[in-house]
């Protein structure tokens, strides 16, 4: 079987070549396209480990491992007083 010479689309007689010619010019073209980045890209100067939230939870830095040591209010630990212990409570009881 022969290759196709014509094509018809809507009723008219196309080339087939020509086509094939708009079509590779369309494909040239939008691999000549060239997108511009949304946002200027910043080179991230942090250690490895610290560059991923998986990294910086398996090695804490200096002061991540201060904040965890302390209580759920925010205080080191040597420093939180619980209520019972406190001035404020003790006067309350009788």
């Amino acid at each position: 079987m022969s290759a196709l010479r014509f094509i018809t689309i809507d009723g008219k007689r196309h080339l087939w070549r020509d086509i094939m010619k708009l079509r590779r010019e369309q494909l040239q073209a939008h691999a000549n396209t060239k997108q511009p980045a949304l946002f200027e890209l910043i080179d991230d100067f942090r250690p490895p480990a610290e560059r991923t939230a998986a990294g910086r939870y398996q090695e804490p830095t200096l002061f991540e491992s201060n904040r965890r040591t302390s209580c759920d209010n925010g205080w080191p630990r040597s420093l939180a007083r619980d209520d019972a212990t406190s001035p404020k409570f003790r006067a309350q009881s009788p």
